[in-house]
């Protein structure tokens, strides 16, 4: 056995500049780095990816929140690339940023990643990232290994030394470009945990800082999307497909969205098929469709669009809330109740599933399952308005009043101008004999937006019966 100092280093495009500092660092510690710094076209300049990794000792994996969210698709090259690196018994080294956990990517480990979390894993904190480097290279890599390495084909060597060259030529990452990535995957998993408010904060830091983030306007502009902030979300997918080269595969999924935005279903949908073109074994595109159509009200075809979806990758949990989001629009509580349960057992911190499965609950009756599953996401999530919101409204309906009124403080207090949440409150209040919080509440509403008519509805309604009970006390004390 010898000491190997060869090293793969296989990332996503979102990871660049991690990849980039860790190449830097192994390469100034003496090893030979394979980094490939522009994306490889496919065809015979894969076969050029995958004989590197034959060629090379060690493999090591940038894993951070977003990473592995792609491999779900058989043919997503970062899911090729560790295959290959299991199927040919490299030293693999996860290294994991940004608070990367398998526990949290459990669903995109399918088929052969399934081992991925049995081998040895580096955590490399940002504030220690030379301490990391230095024990990656002295306790990971500078050990004997048994292993054959498969010679580079005598056809691919001006290849490889270009790629090489290219990797050695790239400046250093800034401070600036590392911040970015590591707040774009802060972006990523605020997102997943249901908190939108957070995720666009994060992506806006990222987008200052790196001004050329195409996937980061992207995910910046769904999350405003879902806050309903829907001229700046346009403005956002506009600035993604600017950003996008031609060939970027994910270019099409950024058009789409912007003309699903504008309720331009045609166009949209036309997108879509590109993306499934480009990356047909990809869930994400059927699973856009899916969004696409049940917008449109179209529910059949969404359905069978997230059944397609669902069918490319039995573990997409997004697909299972997706297709659940639309059962439950048609009424089919029943149905919805299983997606998002499957959702929740593929992944259990899947807080919009818990959200999605109190309401279907709450519709079908179980208003007692409605509030477990309101407040199960707010433990995982104690910053998330909507659970807040829901949960407020299902104890109101149970009678439970200084609850519900206490959840809507909370909704008030993450999001001080949301006119409905006054609104509630002061329904809450006013059910519970506080008129003149109600009044108060209701006032407030209509100061944020004056043409709320429900708020105004409900402030005559109250001061009348203020001015009821006063005139009923009124006489009572002359008697």
């Amino acid at each position: 056995m010898r000491i190997e100092k060869t090293v793969f280093i296989s990332y996503r495009r979102t990871n660049t500049f991690h990849a980039r500092a860790v190449h830097q660092a192994l390469c100034s510690r003496g090893y030979d780095v394979f980094l490939d710094v522009e994306s490889i076209n496919s065809g015979a300049f894969e076969q050029v990816i995958l004989a590197q990794i034959d060629a090379r000792a060690h493999f090591v994996a940038i894993l951070t929140p977003s990473a592995l969210e792609r491999c779900i698709d058989p043919n997503d090259m970062v899911r090729r690339e560790i295959e290959r690196a299991i199927d040919r018994q490299r030293n693999i080294v996860p290294l994991m940023f940004e608070g990367f956990n398998f526990r949290d990517s459990q669903q995109y480990l399918v088929d052969k990643l399934a081992v991925l979390p049995q081998y040895n894993g580096l955590n490399v904190p940002s504030d220690f990232f030379e301490e990391a480097m230095a024990r990656l290279d002295e306790r990971f890599l500078s050990k004997p290994l048994d292993t054959i390495l498969h010679p580079v084909p005598p056809a691919q060597h001006a290849v490889v030394e270009q790629k090489i060259a290219q990797a050695m030529a790239v400046p250093a990452p800034t401070a600036q470009e590392l911040k970015a990535e590591e707040l774009f995957e802060k972006g990523v998993a605020a997102k997943e945990l249901g908190d939108p408010e957070q995720a666009v904060e994060y992506f806006t830091q990222a987008v200052l800082l790196r001004s050329d983030f195409a996937e980061a306007y992207f995910r910046r502009g769904h999350a405003n999307w879902i806050k309903a902030n829907t001229m700046q979300a346009a403005r956002d997918f506009e600035q993604a497909v600017a950003l996008a080269h031609a060939e970027d595969p994910r270019a099409p999924l950024y058009r789409a969205s912007l003309y699903a935005l504008q309720k331009d279903t045609t166009r949209a949908l036309a997108e879509v098929d590109e993306a499934a073109r480009r990356s047909p074994t990809d869930p994400e595109p059927p699973r856009l469709r899916g969004n696409i159509h049940g917008m449109a009200g179209n529910f059949g075809e969404s359905l069978r669009s997230f059944d397609e979806a669902i069918r490319l990758n039995p573990q997409d949990h997004v697909a299972y809330y997706g297709r659940g989001y639309t059962r439950m629009m048609q009424g089919d509580h029943a149905n919805a109740l299983t997606d998002f349960d499957t959702a929740l057992r593929i992944n259990p911190r899947f807080v919009v599933a818990l959200i999605g499965r109190g309401n279907a609950n709450g519709n079908r009756g179980d208003i007692n399952q409605a509030v477990a599953d309101f407040s199960e996401a707010i433990r995982l999530n104690p910053q998330l308005v909507p659970a807040y919101y829901q949960r407020g409204i299902t104890l109101a309906n149970l009678g439970r009043f200084a609850e519900s009124i206490e959840d809507f403080n909370q909704v008030i207090r993450l999001n001080p101008q949301d006119p409905m949440a006054y609104n509630n409150r002061g329904a809450a209040r006013e059910q519970s004999g506080d008129l003149d919080g109600a009044i108060t509440d209701y006032q407030e509403a209509l100061r944020i937006y004056p043409a709320l008519e429900l708020a105004m509805n409900n402030l005559r309604r109250a001061q009348a019966k203020k001015a009821g009970s006063g005139l009923l006390n009124w006489f009572r004390g002359k008697s």
